[in-house]
């Protein structure tokens, strides 16, 4: 019996696929460089959720309104930025699959959260996760 096993070429490739943040010098580029497309994938997310919808020019819908919500009253916050994430993702990275989102308050600050995403992407059926504080 034959197995299958998928790959994306990319990944064998062994050449940059795009930048990694947090944006940090490395020894022989300027910025340090995401290998695998895996690895670009969570870099992708964090930016996605990190830039504020309006932030990028031409893109107006491009992000997530988490900075803005962390600063409402009277909703169910935990909802509310779950269903920003889910929305942006849904949107702009369609290919990737949120499995849950956990979202937790910095309990010496009400405004502030770290979430986590966990999330599959394809050719890999591995659970995946990135993690973003929001204050």
């Amino acid at each position: 019996m034959q197995s299958s096993f998928k790959i994306n070429i990319l990944d064998v490739q062994k050449k940059p696929i795009g930048i990694s943040i947090p944006l940090t010098e490395n020894s022989t580029t300027f910025f340090s460089q995401t290998f695998t497309t895996l690895d670009q994938y969570k870099t992708n997310i964090i930016n996605l959720i990190m830039t504020a919808k309006g932030e990028r020019r031409m893109f107006p819908t491009y992000g997530s309104n988490l900075k803005k919500r962390i600063f409402e009253q009277g909703v169910n916050l935990e909802e509310t930025l779950k269903n920003d994430i889910v929305s942006a993702i849904s949107e702009w990275m369609p290919e990737v699959t949120i499995v849950s989102i956990e979202v937790y308050q910095d309990g010496s600050n009400e405004h502030a959260f770290l979430i986590k995403v966990f999330f599959t992407v394809p050719y890999s059926e591995e659970l995946q996760n990135v993690e973003v504080e929001v204050k």
